[in-house]
């Protein structure tokens, strides 16, 4: 393996725990960096792996791993997983919710992309000073309840619905001027299945598992990643194009979409490849 490594499009983090430091070499197919655990403050080596087409060879290579385990000379396989950018914002409500805090106010105006060399970074922001917005809001807080860790699941798939489609049923309402009340009526009035019509069902299962959830219970993060992993198919856009059109405050180009499945957007050959990475952490 070499040591030249790519100077840009590396994430900060990588599954919410791992922060990325310096490259330690890069080879044909991977580049390996220096990773620490921000939670217990171990080090790990990751390798990080684009993966345009679905397939990966560090995932074959982490099983060839797993199967050598235990024979010395060969080093020790942590962990293995995708990850995309809905997986990084749920791996960002994770972390902060490990740290004891809910966030509260998850919507559109607070998920940021960094620029330069972190433009596949995202970013929450607003910890405490943004004003809530009914439309993105959970059931919960319109309730006055108070807020668990899966009230800010509820709202990160409202966002992720509004992403893919370009509104939410009460948008409509929000706009003719009507109260949070009317809001609240018509989320718990609507199906989960109608909300999500047209979309991946991986969404509607998210969302109604969150919403069983009781207040003390520990969202199953897992569970959730490999749900959202499935939102990462031809049938879905790239969250980051969307997410910078907001910001930008270009048309989402689900807007022009009503009641179907979002196709995805055509990419030239010049174009940066899909932000999916595969990666392994050794020893």
């Amino acid at each position: 393996m070499g040591l030249h490594c790519p100077e840009s499009n590396v994430p900060i983090r990588v599954d919410g725990r791992y922060r990325i430091q310096e490259c330690l070499g890069s080879g044909s197919y991977a580049t390996v960096y220096k990773a620490v655990n921000v939670i217990n403050r171990r080090t790990y080596a990751i390798k990080l792996e684009p993966c345009p087409d679905g397939t990966s060879i560090v995932e074959q290579e982490y099983y060839i791993l797993k199967q050598l385990e235990g024979y010395i000379g060969f080093p020790h396989a942590h962990w293995f997983g995708r990850e995309s950018r809905f997986d990084e914002l749920l791996s960002h409500l994770q972390y902060i919710h490990s740290q004891g805090y809910i966030h509260s106010d998850i919507k559109p105006q607070n998920i940021l992309m960094g620029i330069g060399d972190q433009s596949l970074t995202t970013f929450i922001i607003d910890f405490g000073i943004a004003k809530r917005t009914p439309a993105f809001t959970s059931i919960n807080s319109h309730l006055g309840a108070k807020l668990g860790r899966h009230d800010d699941i509820e709202s990160l798939v409202y966002v992720l619905i509004y992403f893919l489609r370009g509104s939410l049923p009460w948008l409509q309402i929000k706009q003719n001027g009507s109260t949070r009340s009317s809001i609240l009526k018509l989320k718990q009035k609507i199906f989960v299945e109608t909300l999500c019509s047209g979309l991946p069902c991986e969404l509607s299962t998210i969302l109604l598992y969150t919403r069983m959830l009781s207040f003390s219970e520990t969202p199953n993060y897992d569970y959730i990643r490999s749900l959202l992993r499935g939102l990462g198919g031809n049938s879905v856009p790239e969250v980051e194009s969307i997410v910078r059109d907001e910001l930008y405050g270009l048309p989402c180009p689900m807007t022009l979409i009503e009641n179907t499945q979002c196709p995805a957007p055509s990419k030239s050959a010049d174009q940066e490849q899909p932000i999916v990475k595969t990666m392994i952490k050794l020893s």
